[in-house]
């Protein structure tokens, strides 16, 4: 920008405005499905052991069984339901200027992080992902942390692709 003449701030109108919800997402791997049920496992695992736990040492306890077991099994349906359904909503997709991640339950965030925010990416492998031979990608922007992304269930040998990918988009600008 030379001179004032230049500049130009014209109003953009939000019905023309691009719509990031047209862009075809791509869904994670059906494995990782299986590795969210195995952490959901594990964390209703604590929960029901300590009932169980519960009702051998509690001698005198008339409400613990019939309150307990009902409260126990709902959490432990909402977990499972929270898992299968919000792993149907997982996506993402790379675009030529940023990438689109989006995910959830009971509300749906979706993240967009231009490649010029990203400062580094990582490659994760889990215990339980990598049986599966499973990977996930994180990106880091710059600001604070809750600008990252995370991208996990991906195969390793995709999730190694995109992390090359997005390397050589940020080290080209």
């Amino acid at each position: 920008m030379d001179s004032i003449d230049d500049f130009s701030n014209k109003q953009l109108l939000t019905n023309e405005l691009p719509d990031f919800e047209a862009v075809e997402l791509q869904v994670l791997h059906p494995d990782y499905l299986k590795v969210m049920l195995i952490y959901a496992a594990i964390a209703t695992f604590i929960p029901a052991a300590a009932f169980v736990a519960a009702i051998f040492l509690v001698e005198d306890a008339p409400l613990l069984l019939p309150i307990g077991l009902p409260i126990l099994l709902i959490y432990m349906l909402f977990v499972f339901a929270g898992v299968i359904i919000g792993f149907k909503r997982r996506g993402y997709a790379i675009r030529e200027h940023d990438i689109v991640y989006r995910s959830g339950f009971l509300s749906i965030k979706t993240t967009i992080i231009p490649f010029n925010r990203v400062q580094h990416i990582a490659l994760h492998e889990a215990l339980f992902p990598r049986m599966f031979k499973l990977a996930g990608i994180q990106l880091y922007t710059a600001g604070d942390e809750s600008n990252d992304l995370s991208i996990d269930g991906l195969p390793k040998d995709i999730a190694l692709r995109i992390k090359d990918l997005l390397a050589s988009k940020i080290q080209g600008q």
